[in-house]
């Protein structure tokens, strides 16, 4: 099984809590994860392979959720990501006459858990670093529909976890307006070869709540 997935768009929504210095502040965030993804199947068959681009996945997406939450007290972060994405993409299959047509459900989950800490802050810009881990759970269907043939159904999983290392800088645009810039990686080989993540995002405060 191979998936490979890029951010296309990010940050829907923020909501910062204001707080004095030694009280707990929280930030959750909803955002939209539009991937290119793709994934290959061994089956007595033959590998059956799909190819989904960002529209491809917006016809095939049957449920996704995606949101990060941190908890923050002065410079200390813990910081949580979670996308769940369950697609299912309907395709030609490979093997001729034999059967109709091929699914492919892809169900994958990733969890990212990290702790930072904040190496410098002033009234404009500020920097943390950090490190945690990051949890896959991928889940992969394929059926052939009968044609010569019976129906057939196929199905491979895995997980596996990435040790991450990440830095966040935030500037301060204007009164109301303030960029972010975040960037981790990691894997290392002891999970998967590589695994990264980058996301520039522009905020604003409409409230000191919001």
């Amino acid at each position: 099984m191979r998936i490979t997935a890029a951010l296309i768009s990010l940050a829907l929504m923020t909501g910062p809590a204001a707080a004095q210095s030694g009280e707990w502040q929280y930030d959750a965030t909803m955002f939209l994860w539009l991937p290119t993804t793709k994934v290959g199947v061994d089956t007595p068959r033959g590998t059956v392979s799909d190819e989904l681009s960002v529209s491809d996945a917006l016809d095939a997406l049957d449920f996704a959720f995606m949101g990060t939450f941190e908890a923050r007290r002065d410079k200390l972060s813990f910081i949580t990501d979670l996308v769940y994405t369950d697609l299912t993409a309907d395709q030609n299959t490979p093997f001729g006459g034999l059967f109709t047509q091929a699914a492919v459900a892809n169900h994958l989950t990733f969890l990212t858990a990290l702790g930072a800490y904040r190496v410098h802050e002033d009234s404009k810009f500020a920097v943390d670093v950090g490190g945690g881990l990051r949890a896959y759970w991928t889940d992969v269907t394929v059926t052939l529909t009968g044609g010569l043939l019976p129906t057939e159904r196929h199905s491979t999983s895995d997980s596996w976890v990435d040790p991450i290392v990440a830095v966040r800088a935030r500037a301060r645009l204007s009164d109301k307006w303030f960029t972010t810039l975040y960037l981790d990686g990691g894997g290392f080989g002891v999970g998967s070869e590589q695994t990264y993540q980058a996301a520039a995002l522009l905020g604003y405060e409409a409230s000191e709540r919001w």
